[in-house]
C-alpha cells in the first residue's frame, strides 16, 4: 500500500492488453467493458422498474458458478463541454452567450455508466486440474507427459502467469461467449462495447485512475507499455481522512470515500429491496464515482453461507428465558416461544436455498463505494455533509473511511477485488434491485443521419436535469422533428418555444414561420433581424400580401386561377365550371404586362363578366377586404431571402371573417412552396413552421385539415411543426387528433396543477400514454421552469431558466410588446439598443 506521495501507478490492477476489447489484468484476470448508453431515470413506473432490475439480475445470474466478479460504475463528472456555433445575427448570438454563461456559473455534470465484468483465473488445485485438461484434451499429449508438463508449469517459471499463450486465447474465447449472454440480457438498453480501437477503452480507464481529469479518448499503445504506467497521470497521498489526487497543469482533487451497506428487505421470498432509492445519490451537486462490486459465489459456497445463516438465527431464534425454562424443565423447545423477527429470517434461509437450488438467483460479494471528489477541503466537507445528510434518511448502513480510504478507492477501480475491506454476502436480487434505476433513450429518438451531418451531431439546446446533468434538446425522431408544447396560461411555454427558435438559427441556412397569436413571439423575431406581419396594424402600409407575383411561375398558375375563386367565395364550384377558362386566359395575359402590374386590381380591370367582377369589388375597395390585399413588391419576395424569420400575427385573419381565409390560404401556399423548392433532400436544411396557440387553428376545419397534411408531408422536407396550447384537451377533442398522436415525435408538456383532476389525467395517461408519476410530475412542478419532455419511450424531467436579460428578448408578456413599439417608434435606426438598455423601465 502507499504510504506517501506518489504514482497510483501501482495500485491499478490493469497490466496490458490481451486484443482490441479484453484486458489482462495484474492477477491474470481477464476484462471487457461496456457502456450503457442511459439517462438517470425521472419518472419511471414502478413496473418498468422491476422490469429493468430483472432484466439486470438475469444478466448477473448467466454467470452461475463462473469465478467472476462484476463492476458498475456509475461517473458522474463536470460537464464543461459547449459547443460553438457562428449565429446570424448578434441577438440569436447573446442568447447563446447567455445560456453557456448560465452553465459556466451553474455546474452540471455528465453521469456514463459502465459494468465491467472480470473473469478470475484459477488457483491452486484448479489451476493445476486446468493446466493438465489444457494438455491432455487441448493437445492431445499422452497422460504421462500431460502431467509432466502441467507440474512444469505448475511449479516452473510459467507459475508466475496463470495463462500459457494457447491456453489464453482460449480462455478469451470462452470469456466472449459468457459477455455474450450477459449483453444479451440487457436488451432493453443501448450498450457499447469499449474498445482501444476507438479509444472508448482507455477513455473508460484513465477517468477511473485519474479524477483530476476526463479525456474523451484514449489509444492505449499495445507495444512495450503497461497498462498501469501509460494511463496514470496524477500522483496520490492519504490524509487522515481524505486523498489527495495532483494532476498536470497543478490540477487537485479531494476524495473521501463512504462504503455503504446494501439494504435487503426480509419481508419476501427473496432479499430484496425495490424501493431504496439509492439512485438519489446521484443528485447530490457533486463529482463523485458510485461503484458497485460483486463477486459471484459458486453454488456450493452459497449453500455454505446460507447453512451458517440458518445456524446462527437458530441461535438466535429464542431468548435465554426460553433456554433455561427449557433445560430446568427438561422441555424441547416449542416453536409458538420463538422470536417472530428471527423464525421469520431462519424460514427464509429456507426459500433461499429453494433459490439457489432453482437457479433463480446467485450469490456473492459485494461492495458499495461513493468516492466523492472535490477541488478543495472545504467544499469536500460541505458535500459529505449532503451525502450524510441524506443517507440518514435512507435504510442503508454507511461508514466514512478513514484507515481504508485508499483501498476504498482502490476497490472502484474494476478488477481491484482483492484490495477491498469490506464485503457483504447479497443475492444477484439484491444487487439488481439496488443498482440505480436508468432508463434508455430511444435508440429511434435520434436525427437522421443527413440530419446529423448538417447539425455536427449537436443539439438544439441543452436544459437541466435533476441531476444537475446537461440534457441536449433534439426534438428530431429521424427526420421528423414534429413537437407540440402543452402548458396553461404562464407555464412558460411560449418562453421555450422562443428560445428554442433562436437557439435553432445556429443550424446554417434554417427558415422559420411563424404563425402568431397575441403578438407572442413579435420581441423575439424582430429583434434577430426577421420581419413581422400584422396585417390589422395601421402602422403597416407598406406591407404587401400580393398573390400575383407568382405570376412569374407557371406552375402557380392553376393555384392562382382557384385561389380566386376561392377568393369570390365560389364554395359550390358553379363560378368556376363557368369560368374558369376565363380566369386562365386572363393570368396567362397578366404574366406578359410589366410586373408593376401584377395585382388584383389589374385582373378586375381585365374581367368581363358581370357575376365575377361583382364579387371582386369588396376586394378592390380599401373600405372593405381591399385593405388586405396589396399592389406592390410581395413581402415574400421581398424578405424570402433576406429574413431567415418570418412571423405573421394570424388573430385578426382568424377572427375578423371567414372571408379572409383566402389570405391565410395565400400564406400557407407560400410557405408550402418555399419548403417544396428546397428538394432534392440532399440539399434541404431545416426549418420550422411554429404554430402559436394552435386551438385556435384546429377549431376552423379548413385549417385543422391543413395542419394535419403538414403533419403527415413536411418531414420529406425536413421542416418541423411546433405548436403549442393552453390545455391537452384542444389537441384530444380536436378533429386530427390521430395525426396528432401518431405524427408528432416530441412532446413537450409544462405544469398544470389541474393535471391530476379525473378528467385531465384519464386523457394524459390514456390517450398520451402517461404514467402515473409522469401526471404527478407535471402537476407539482414549478410554472416557468420545470418541463416533462417525452420522446418515443424516453421521458426525462428537465428546467429552463431563463434569467431578466433573455426574458426581455423571448418574452411575450404586453408590456415588452408596447415597450419595443415605443423604442421602434422613438429611434427607427437604434431602436434595438435603446429597447435593451432600458428593457427593465
Amino acid at each position: 500500500m502507499l504510504e506517501s506521495t506518489g504514482s497510483s501507478a501501482e495500485l491499478l490492477p490493469w497490466l496490458f492488453l490481451a486484443n482490441n476489447k479484453i484486458v489482462v489484468n495484474k492477477d491474470g484476470g481477464l476484462m471487457a467493458c461496456i457502456k450503457i448508453k442511459t439517462a438517470c431515470s425521472d419518472t419511471l413506473t414502478m413496473e418498468k422498474r422491476n422490469i429493468i432490475a430483472t432484466s439486470h439480475q438475469k444478466a448477473i445470474d448467466t454467470f452461475r458458478d463462473t469465478n467472476i466478479s462484476i463492476w458498475w460504475n456509475f461517473h458522474k463528472h463536470l460537464d464543461n463541454d459547449y459547443p460553438e456555433h457562428k449565429f446570424p445575427d448578434e441577438i440569436s448570438a447573446f442568447i447563446d452567450d447567455n445560456r453557456k454563461n448560465f452553465f459556466a456559473l451553474n455546474p452540471h455534470y455528465k453521469i456514463d455508466h459502465y459494468c465491467s465484468i472480470i473473469l478470475h483465473p484459477n488457483i491452486g488445485i484448479n489451476k493445476f486440474l486446468h493446466l493438465f485438461q489444457f494438455f491432455y484434451k487441448k493437445k492431445e499429449l499422452s497422460l504421462a507427459t500431460s502431467l509432466t508438463k502441467s507440474i512444469f508449469c505448475y511449479f516452473g517459471e510459467n507459475s508466475l502467469f496463470p495463462y500459457l499463450e494457447q491456453e489464453m486465447y482460449d480462455e478469451i474465447a470462452h470469456f466472449e461467449c459468457l459477455i455474450d449472454k450477459f449483453i444479451s440480457c440487457l436488451h432493453d438498453f443501448q450498450i457499447q462495447r469499449l474498445t482501444n480501437d476507438n479509444g472508448s477503452l482507455g477513455e473508460f480507464l484513465y477517468s477511473s485512475a485519474n479524477p483530476c481529469h476526463h479525456k474523451r479518448t484514449v489509444a492505449i499503445p499495445t507495444e512495450n507499455w503497461m497498462i498501469d504506467s501509460f494511463i496514470t497521470d496524477n500522483k496520490i497521498s492519504v490524509n487522515d481522512n481524505h486523498l489527495l489526487f495532483a494532476g498536470k497543469n497543478n490540477s487537485a482533487k479531494y476524495a473521501s470515500a463512504i462504503t455503504v451497506k446494501i439494504a435487503t428487505k426480509n419481508g419476501g421470498l427473496k432479499f430484496t429491496s425495490p424501493e431504496t432509492g439509492i439512485n438519489n445519490i446521484l443528485s447530490i451537486p457533486t463529482e463523485m464515482n458510485l461503484s458497485f462490486c460483486f463477486r459471484i459465489l459458486s453454488t456450493k459456497q452459497s449453500s455454505q453461507h446460507i447453512r451458517n445463516m440458518k445456524r446462527w438465527y437458530s441461535y438466535q431464534m429464542y431468548s435465554w428465558k426460553t433456554y433455561l425454562s427449557a433445560a430446568l424443565l427438561q422441555s424441547s423447545l416449542g416453536e409458538s416461544s420463538s422470536i417472530r423477527s428471527k423464525k421469520q429470517l431462519f424460514d427464509q434461509c429456507d426459500d433461499l436455498q429453494y433459490q439457489i437450488d432453482s437457479s433463480n438467483t446467485t450469490m456473492g460479494h459485494c461492495n458499495t463505494t461513493i468516492m466523492i471528489y472535490e477541488n478543495d477541503i472545504q467544499s469536500l466537507s460541505k458535500k459529505k455533509k449532503l451525502l450524510f445528510d441524506w443517507l440518514n434518511k435512507t435504510n442503508f448502513i454507511f461508514i466514512e473511511e478513514t484507515d481504508h480510504c485508499l483501498s476504498s478507492w482502490m476497490a472502484t477501480n474494476p478488477g481491484m477485488s482483492h484490495g477491498c475491506c469490506r464485503w457483504s454476502i447479497l443475492s444477484s436480487a439484491n444487487v439488481a434491485d439496488n443498482l440505480p434505476i436508468t432508463y434508455y433513450q430511444d435508440e429511434y429518438c435520434q436525427p437522421s443521419p443527413y440530419l446529423s451531418k448538417i447539425t455536427n451531431k449537436h443539439p438544439i439546446s441543452f436544459l437541466s436535469g435533476e441531476h444537475q446533468q446537461k440534457i441536449p434538446f433534439q426534438p428530431y425522431v429521424g427526420n421528423n422533428g414534429h413537437c407540440f408544447i402543452v402548458g396553461p396560461t404562464g407555464s412558460g411555454k411560449s418562453l421555450f418555444a422562443n428560445f428554442q427558435m433562436s437557439q435553432f438559427r445556429k443550424y446554417q441556412g434554417t427558415k422559420i414561420f411563424v404563425l402568431d397569436y397575441d403578438n407572442s413571439s413579435k420581441v423575439p423575431i424582430l429583434l434577430q433581424g426577421g420581419i413581422y406581419i400584422d396585417l390589422s396594424d395601421s402602422n403597416n402600409e407598406k406591407i404587401n400580401l400580393n398573390p400575383f407575383s407568382l405570376l412569374h411561375d407557371r406552375t402557380s398558375w392553376p393555384w392562382i386561377r382557384d385561389w380566386i375563386f376561392h377568393l369570390i367565395g365560389d364554395s359550390d364550384n358553379s363560378l368556376k365550371n363557368n369560368y374558369a377558362h376565363e380566369v386562365e386566359l386572363i393570368i396567362e395575359s397578366m404574366s406578359c404586362l410589366d410586373k408593376i402590374n401584377w395585382h388584383i386590381k389589374t385582373l378586375y380591370l381585365h374581367i368581363t363578366s358581370d357575376p365575377l367582377k361583382i364579387r371582386l369589388q369588396e376586394w378592390i375597395n380599401k373600405e372593405f377586404y381591399g385593405k388586405w390585399i396589396g399592389t406592390g413588391v410581395d413581402i415574400f419576395d421581398l424578405s424570402m431571402g433576406k429574413n431567415p424569420i418570418i412571423g405573421f400575427e394570424m388573430k385578426s385573419l382568424i377572427h375578423s371573417s371567414p372571408n379572409l381565409y383566402p389570405i391565410i390560404e395565400y400564406i400557407f401556399y407560400r410557405i408550402e412552396r418555399h419548403l417544396s423548392q428546397k428538394t432534392p433532400l440532399d440539399h434541404v436544411t431545416p426549418s420550422i413552421v411554429y404554430i402559436a396557440e394552435c386551438w385556435n387553428f384546429l377549431s376552423h376545419p379548413l385549417l385543422m385539415n391543413r395542419i394535419s397534411t403538414w403533419l403527415k408531408t413536411f418531414r420529406k422536407y425536413l421542416c418541423s411543426v411546433w405548436m403549442d396550447t393552453q390545455s391537452i384537451e384542444d389537441l384530444f377533442l380536436s378533429g386530427i387528433f390521430p395525426s396528432i398522436r401518431d405524427n408528432i415525435a416530441s412532446r413537450v408538456f409544462f405544469p398544470n396543477h389541474k393535471a391530476s383532476s379525473n378528467s385531465l389525467k384519464t386523457i394524459y395517461m390514456k390517450e398520451f400514454g402517461l404514467n402515473e408519476e409522469e401526471v404527478a410530475y407535471i402537476n407539482d412542478s414549478q410554472p416557468q421552469k420545470d418541463l416533462l419532455v417525452i420522446q418515443g419511450k424516453s421521458s426525462y424531467r428537465a428546467s429552463l431558466v431563463i434569467d431578466k436579460d433573455l426574458a426581455a428578448i423571448l418574452s411575450s408578456e404586453i408590456k415588452r410588446i408596447q415597450h419595443l413599439e415605443l423604442c421602434r417608434e422613438t429611434n427607427k435606426d437604434n431602436w434595438k439598443d435603446l429597447y435593451l438598455c432600458h428593457h427593465d423601465t
